[in-house]
């Protein structure tokens, strides 16, 4: 699965693609500032969960994507979102709207 994404360093926005290798389900491997697993979850007809682990050799970062279609997510939506990462061990008050924080030029 080929993942593009934009990291944000000193107001500076870089697009990166890297290539994940597919594991057990829908889950991939691909290494990227250490060891990272990725998984797509199907929630609803409008929504998608990407879920993504990142072990540095230190310490392990958990981060969580809502995709969906339309311009807002439904309230049912909201409720399994937040149900996903309370699962993780992602605290609901560390979630932000990224359609609202993204300061990158489309």
């Amino acid at each position: 699965m080929s993942i593009s994404f934009i990291v944000t360093h000193y107001n500076s926005c870089t697009l990166l693609t890297v290539v994940a290798q597919r594991a057990e389900g829908n889950v991939y491997h691909v290494d990227f500032m250490g060891k990272n697993s990725v998984q797509l979850i199907p929630v609803s007809e409008s929504m998608l969960v990407f879920y993504a682990e990142n072990f540095d050799g230190e310490k392990t970062t958990k981060v969580t994507f809502a995709l969906g279609k339309g311009d807002s997510l439904s309230q049912e939506d909201i409720q399994k979102y937040e149900e996903i990462n309370n699962e993780r061990g992602i605290p609901n008050e560390n979630t932000e709207d990224g359609a609202q924080t993204d300061n990158c030029p489309k």
